[in-house]
């Protein structure tokens, strides 16, 4: 696997230039690299599956010697490519979003506003790294994640993501996670990966 350009170098005034860089070409590298190195052993494994999310999705196919680090690493990988799509420096605003998922929405949150208080309410609330996500389970749902896990090892499929640790944040927020999710929601979360 190799790290993927992103389509953008800051995401001010939320993030940084410097803290998207170093997130991006140290942690995200850093995840590939390890993945790549535990997947030596097998280097058919992704192939034979059909991809990392496939695999990621049916953890009884990851062979029990690596289990733990195709999760960790292969968790990272997935989850910082799916998180750098739901951001953009011109996001599309949720009232652009398919008339059915805002009836969605409407249902399980009472709307968009209860939608964001649930995002940033499991996001506070979680402790140590992690990823808050709205996942289709096949309802709406918003929860968090520990370290790496994805939703997908639950059968559950991924609509967004924010990532809760801390080296995400902390260049430009210090400890004020409440604070870098309402950002990210309020100023660059774009809806266009709802479709």
């Amino acid at each position: 696997m190799k790290l993927q350009p992103l389509p953008y170098t800051s995401l001010e005034p939320v993030l940084s230039e410097r803290a998207i860089k170093l997130h991006h070409l140290s942690h995200h590298q850093g995840y590939i690299e390890k993945l790549n190195k535990t997947l030596e052993k097998y280097p058919q494994l992704l192939q034979r599956v059909g991809g990392l999310y496939q695999l990621l999705s049916n953890p009884k196919w990851i062979p029990q010697d690596i289990k733990e680090e195709v999760i960790d690493f292969g968790g990272g990988v997935w989850t910082h490519d799916f998180f750098w799509k739901c951001l953009s420096p011109n996001p599309q605003s949720y009232e652009n979003t398919p008339a059915a998922f805002q009836a969605e929405v409407s249902n399980t949150f009472g709307g968009y506003k209860g939608l964001r208080e649930a995002l940033i309410s499991s996001g506070v609330k979680h402790f140590g790294s992690g990823w808050v996500w709205l996942v289709r389970t096949p309802e709406l749902r918003v929860y968090s994640t520990l370290n790496q896990n994805t939703p997908m090892m639950r059968g559950h499929i991924p609509l967004l993501t924010i990532d809760l640790w801390e080296h995400a944040y902390y260049l430009d927020y210090q400890n004020s996670r409440e604070q870098y999710i309402k950002d990210i929601i309020d100023l660059v979360l774009d809806w266009s990966i709802i479709q």
